[in-house]
């Protein structure tokens, strides 16, 4: 899917009824809403999600985030489908979730799972560019792909462990070569 932003993807974000494309780096028009210090849970999505499978996934997540809006669990929040379909950004501003705030989100992935036929909760934890197409990677296959040239230094790479929505526009399309993905390797 080109889309003039080299190797970052796209980002497809729902606000209402209005779809917008961001950089992942810079946030778009509904993560720019929210702080740095927003809290979010990232999922490697395998295969990529289709763009017309997001809005109904999105659509399910923001249903069950306005119901957490209601109950006090969280004050804002945004849902994204980053990184050509390969990333799924759950952020919001408040208090870490609850476990059983963390049960509801996997059983809306699990019957999205069902729906679309990607991976939402077993995805491969790895995200880097390969050949410019961001790809979920185990470390084996990862390793593999380095060794045979087709992932370099100049590859780049997405740090699904981050845990705040700065560190995710931090490490999102950065460089494999001194990225986190790549210290994972050792």
């Amino acid at each position: 899917m080109g889309n003039g932003l080299g190797e970052i993807g796209n980002a497809w974000v729902i606000d209402g009824s209005s779809w917008t494309y961001g950089d992942s780096r810079k946030g778009n028009d509904r993560t720019n809403m929210l702080s740095a210090t927003a809290l979010v849970r990232v999922l490697t999505i395998d295969p990529a999600l289709p763009a017309a499978a997001a809005p109904d996934l999105i659509s399910a997540l923001e249903k069950l985030f306005a119901q957490f809006t209601r109950e006090d669990r969280c004050h804002a929040h945004a849902i994204t489908v980053e990184a050509d379909g390969r990333a799924l950004v759950i952020a919001w501003e408040g208090a870490p979730l609850s476990g059983c705030s963390h049960d509801k989100i996997n059983q809306v992935l699990s019957a999205h799972e069902g729906r679309t036929g990607c991976s939402l909760l077993a995805a491969p934890p790895l995200l880097v560019a390969v050949a410019g197409t961001p790809q979920a990677l185990m470390r084996g296959g990862l390793r593999r792909l380095i060794q045979d040239g087709q992932v370099g230094p100049d590859s780049a790479s997405w740090d699904v462990r981050a845990t705040t929505l700065g560190a995710w526009r931090d490490s999102a399309g950065k460089p494999f070569a001194g990225s986190a993905v790549a210290a994972l390797l050792g």
